[in-house]
């Protein structure tokens, strides 16, 4: 169903149908996958309610390329 995730770098410890605070990394430089809060420059851009847990983002075997 979602195959192809783009744009997510950072998610810590989240589960399905957790609440969310959405940002958007100004500078480009935050990894994808970090694990640890990222300190660089962000505009919040809206919250929201997450339908994967990060495992099934960054582990699925399906998002291998």
């Amino acid at each position: 169903m979602y195959k192809n995730i783009q744009g997510i770098l950072l998610i810590t410890g989240i589960e399905r149908e957790d609440l969310v605070s959405v940002y958007a990394d100004l500078e480009g430089k935050c990894r994808k996958g970090l694990t640890k809060p990222y300190d660089g420059q962000k505009v919040f851009v809206g919250n929201g309610t997450t339908v994967l847990a990060r495992k099934e983002i960054f582990c699925s075997q399906q998002n291998v390329r």
